[in-house]
């Protein structure tokens, strides 16, 4: 004598705690899993689930129509065979990016047949709902729901909704294996191969990934700069501003660590330069005024530039093509200079041999202007005549400038309200950015065979 099956008409239910129209508008799906449907399971590393049904169990029914669970498949947890009632998976949040923050699925609550007696038995579809982050070996699941099924005594099958929120105890920005257990004891009908528990689809879903920051070239001065230190060994750090001696940072950093240092000035600027000390010693000193290139990537020793703002622009851009540089050699070809004094001045810059006038021109505080060396016949202006006016121009008609092999001589000499400044440029006494020469900051500057300017011998790694 056949099973006389009952055609249980099905009802879906939304949860109480179903994700409410406001919530889902600031929550994106990052993942999800049609049980049942070979191509969206692929890759979800599914284990312990039971076969195919309706394909397995043609006479079976799981709920009227079959055509309500859009693909018409589902899968048990716990099935015939099985003395585990566990089945697992793995949601994969790098879908879509973005925080996983919600899980949510749709299961059977009634599955029911009705016996040879004409009496009506149903399975206990209750389960327990665990979770953790995928390839941690050493993590144990934790349970974070629970589903007690109703223990009605009517004749429906119900396909229900419900969602629950991931324990910040995960790392929510990384895969995460589930794990569902039956928690009822076998029904009647079990070991007609029918299982218990049956499960459509798994969702995973969180918070929308904030748009990408756009980044610009450093304007108006840098306000914020975080830095990766990529020693070898934990060492004392401290930074200071160039004006003042403010201490912007002091501690112990290790290998890895990451520190952020903030400007201290009424404007919340970093000054014109911050200098980095290690363990007590001056280790190099970086230029914040904007005047030279600064962004992300950029490498000062140990110390790399992971992260940055200014004034005017905003977050800093990575530096796509950062100039090696090296020590002076060969003779300085080029000096560009920082204008630091507090008032407006006449400058003009000569070398040592022929008094040839390299730079002559009024600058104000913070002006910048380039000197090169002075060509064999003299010549070192544009075709305007200019010579490294305060943008920085140099270079006759035909881009000649320099000596005859472009440098700057053995010595130059700065004038400047009756001062004089003398600076050697054969290369035989240190020289590179950061050095200070009263009111005048080299910023920047080459040499005829080691290339650009070093800062403070700090060479981009």
């Amino acid at each position: 004598m056949k099973k006389i099956i009952s055609i249980a008409a099905m009802v879906v239910l939304l949860a109480t705690f179903l994700v409410s129209p406001a919530a889902a508008e600031s929550q994106e799906l990052l993942d999800r899993v049609d049980i049942g449907d070979p191509a969206s399971e692929a890759g979800h590393n599914l284990d312990g689930w039971g076969p195919l049904e309706p394909d397995t169990h043609p006479w079976l029914d799981y709920g009227a129509p079959w055509s309500e669970l859009g693909d018409g498949k589902a899968r048990v947890i716990w099935t015939v065979g099985g003395d585990y009632p566990c089945a697992t998976l793995t949601l994969d949040r790098h879908i879509a990016a973005g925080t996983a923050s919600v899980i949510r699925f749709r299961h059977l609550d009634g599955l029911h047949l009705t016996g040879y007696d004409r009496t009506e038995r149903w399975a206990d579809d209750s389960f327990t709902v665990s979770v953790k982050n995928h390839g941690d070996a050493d993590s144990a699941y934790q349970q974070v729901y629970e589903y007690t099924a109703s223990g009605r005594t009517d004749s429906t099958s119900r396909w229900l909704v419900h969602e629950f929120d991931l324990p910040s105890s995960l790392n929510l920005d990384e895969d995460i294996d589930v794990k569902f257990c039956a928690t009822a004891p076998r029904w009647e009908y079990f070991g007609s191969d029918l299982g218990q528990v049956a499960f459509d689809w798994i969702e995973l879903w969180g918070e929308e990934p904030s748009p990408p920051e756009e980044c610009n070239p450093c304007e108006g001065g840098v306000t914020t700069l975080t830095f990766q230190y990529n020693g070898t060994e934990t060492a004392g750090v401290m930074v200071k501003t160039k004006k003042g001696d403010v201490i912007l940072f002091d501690a112990a950093v290790s290998p890895g660590d990451t520190f952020t240092v903030n400007g201290a000035d009424k404007k919340g600027k970093l000054g014109t330069e911050i200098k980095i000390f290690v363990d007590g010693e001056e280790y190099t000193r970086i230029h914040t005024s904007c005047s030279q290139p600064i962004g992300v990537g950029m490498v000062f020793g140990n110390f790399e530039i992971v992260g940055g703002e200014s004034l005017k622009g905003g977050p800093l851009c990575p530096i796509p093509d950062i100039p090696e540089c090296g020590e002076c050699k060969g003779g300085v070809t080029t000096l560009t200079f920082q204008y630091n004094g507090t008032a407006a001045a006449d400058v003009m810059v000569k070398a040592k041999k022929g008094d040839v006038i390299l730079f002559d021109a009024a600058v104000s505080p913070g002006d910048m202007f380039t000197v090169n060396g002075a060509d064999k016949k003299g010549k070192n202006a544009d075709k305007k005549g200019k010579n490294g006016d305060k943008e920085g121009k140099r270079g006759d008609k035909k881009g000649k400038h320099g000596d005859k092999k472009g440098k700057l001589g053995t010595e130059i000499k700065i004038f400047v309200n009756g001062e004089e400044y003398t600076i050697h440029t054969s290369c035989s006494q240190p020289i590179g950015a950061g050095m200070i020469f009263g009111d005048f900051e080299i910023v920047g500057g080459e040499s005829l065979k080691g290339g650009v300017f070093c800062i403070n011998g700090a060479p981009a790694e």
